[in-house]
């Protein structure tokens, strides 16, 4: 949070500025503000759970940051997934159902067994990997 306000993930910049006021011979006073330079830093999602895939490779995904939900992308292995509906879920397929919660489903072909890397990414900011296991 910045001011009370929820910052979502992405790439932000931030200064300093100084604003002085000094004492001229005349008596009067003048301002003088100063700016430090940009520097860049990231806001990134974070995934903290995910859950067991059911037998059809559906699974939870939990964690921070997945708004705005339009600026969300999801990696199943080296695949993106694609944007569907939470209540009917086709292989490959993901959905934001809140700020802190997916639900997505593993592609098609997925080895039953193998360890699939999950890749949260929002506004270009990536969230460390984690990895769901093929049902």
């Amino acid at each position: 949070m910045a001011s009370g306000t929820d910052v979502p993930p992405g790439l932000y910049a931030a200064a300093i500025q100084i604003a002085r006021q000094i004492t001229l011979p005349d008596n009067s006073v003048r301002t003088i503000t100063q700016t430090s330079n940009e520097v860049p830093l990231m806001i990134a999602p974070a995934v903290s759970a995910l859950g067991a895939p059911d037998p059809a490779g559906q699974f939870s995904i939990t964690g921070i940051g997945f708004t705005p939900s339009a600026a969300v992308e999801l990696y199943l292995g080296v695949t993106g997934a694609l944007i569907g509906n939470p209540a009917a879920l086709a292989p490959g397929e993901f959905a934001v159902t809140g700020a802190t919660a997916m639900l997505a489903r593993l592609p098609a072909g997925a080895a039953s067994g193998s360890a699939v890397p999950v890749r949260v990414v929002v506004s270009g900011s990536e969230a460390p990997p984690a990895w769901v296991v093929a049902p």
